[in-house]
């Protein structure tokens, strides 16, 4: 992966989230794109066409002003890292999505706000529409989160078979931070110790992969709250990855109604790698 796009609205929440995607390209020798999306003043019954453009004009002049200094702000501490700004007009969520398929970004990198631990989370129509639409791996980042680098990364996974691409995305991404990574088969089967599809399939990862250091667990439950503290408080994490497939498991659980932009998340960052 060699460029990671941090959309912005310059509050808390995304900065956050741009300093950590910062500290993390620095680990992974990738670029990152700051930008920002803008609405601006078209309203014809609000004044006159030239005093409306040249408020937009002073407004874009701010937004690029405040990439910027963010921007400068980051480089005092990475200044290896490639940090390059980009202001773009609305519409807000086509224009982040387009604009990561167009400049083949590897990842987008968020913010999100609300509860913390395993609280319900708002994430807002703009990142619940991203995550449903965009074809490309997002990480979310909590407004509580500390900014660590993951050195325990967990994979939560029902053993489909097109988990397998999700998991050599991850395990591409994740490899140069150099993890303890756990992969956790999730199953509403709570009376079964020994799990046939796990078998299968943590036989076949270690030898697809080339990577010997990687724990193999398995979970059952029948309660959606009981299934996430148990994942927290079981498999101890800091940083979940699970692939965002429509009808699955992760849509029942992580994230229950995309319509009403709730989301189920850890304190942690989410990880969410859309099936190709």
């Amino acid at each position: 992966m060699r460029k990671i796009l941090v959309p912005t609205d310059f509050s808390s929440t995304a900065n956050i989230a741009f300093q950590f995607a910062v500290k993390l390209a620095s680990k992974i020798n990738s670029n990152v794109v700051l930008m920002h999306v803008y609405t601006p003043l078209e309203n014809p019954y609000i004044d006159t066409l030239e005093k409306r453009d040249a408020y937009n004009l002073k407004k874009s002049a701010e937004y690029k002003q405040q990439l910027e200094d963010l921007k400068d702000s980051a480089q005092q501490e990475f200044s290896g890292v490639n940090i390059a700004t980009a202001l773009e007009r609305s519409p807000i969520i086509d224009t982040i999505l387009d604009y990561a398929e167009d400049n083949n970004f590897g990842m987008i990198v968020m913010g999100t706000q609300g509860a913390s631990g395993i609280q319900k989370v708002i994430i807002g129509s703009q990142a619940a529409r991203i995550i449903e639409d965009t074809k490309i791996p997002v990480l979310l980042i909590p407004e509580t989160f500390n900014g660590e680098i993951p050195k325990r990364i967990l994979f939560a996974t029902t053993c489909n078979v097109h988990d397998h691409n999700a998991l050599t995305t991850v395990l591409n991404l994740t490899s140069p931070l150099q993890p303890k990574f756990s992969i956790v088969h999730i199953c509403d089967d709570e009376s079964v110790t020994d799990h046939a599809t796990m078998r299968d399939y943590s036989s076949a990862i270690p030898s697809t992969f080339n990577i010997a250091d990687i724990d193999f667990k398995r979970l059952g439950s029948s309660y959606v709250i009981d299934t996430i503290e148990q994942l927290e408080t079981k498999f101890p994490y800091d940083m979940l990855t699970m692939m965002r497939r429509k009808k699955s498991f992760f849509g029942r659980i992580f994230l229950k109604s995309l319509s009403r932009d709730m989301a189920y998340l850890t304190k942690y960052p989410l990880l969410i790698v859309p099936e190709n």
